[in-house]
């Protein structure tokens, strides 16, 4: 069973499409502040609705924490890619990034948005990682080949995915 609190999915539910909540709804069982869904009924809807359901993070990373020789990751990705950013080029992005988050008053993504950059970038146990991604830079905790970007990045609402098209985008700012 794969559960979801009740009060993230109406919190979230601004920003999800028609029909998506009673499609949840439907599909699971409330125990409490609970919602609980067969893995069957949650694959149905991530098939409906891709963009818009993730499941909890994989905690099962097995790699040994000790192990630092491949501290920048030096080793070339599976695919053909483009060589990792300059530092001058990383730096330049952190800054640039860094001062659109300054300027929006330092907003983290939601939970629920969160959890689905994390999806798109990490995969999990049905979804492969992003083409991108390269677990083993900074000391093992991953980065983007793109914009050398750590996984820091994913909590930061202002950022989008570097990749054409991005797999995830920024939050828009709430209308005040």
């Amino acid at each position: 069973m794969i559960r979801f609190r009740y009060q993230d999915l109406i919190q979230q539910a601004p920003l999800r499409p028609p029909g998506y909540l009673e499609a949840v709804f439907a599909s699971s069982i409330r125990r409490g502040q609970d919602v609980l869904m067969t893995a069957d009924a949650y694959r149905a809807i991530r098939d409906q609705f891709p963009i818009f359901l993730s499941p909890p993070p994989d905690p099962s990373d097995k790699s040994d924490p000790s192990d630092r020789s491949d501290m920048l990751d030096p080793s070339p990705p599976s695919h053909e890619a483009p060589p990792l950013p300059t530092w001058d080029t990383m730096i330049a992005n952190a800054a640039t990034e860094s001062v659109k988050w300054a300027a929006r008053g330092f907003p983290l993504a939601p939970k629920a948005a969160l959890e689905f950059r994390r999806l798109q970038c990490l995969g999990d146990a049905t979804t492969a990682p992003c083409e991108h991604w390269r677990p083993k830079l900074w000391l093992r905790t991953g980065g983007c080949e793109l914009c050398g970007c750590s996984r820091a990045k994913l909590w930061l609402a202002t950022t989008q995915c570097p990749a054409k098209p991005p797999r995830w985008h920024a939050i828009p700012q709430p209308k005040t």
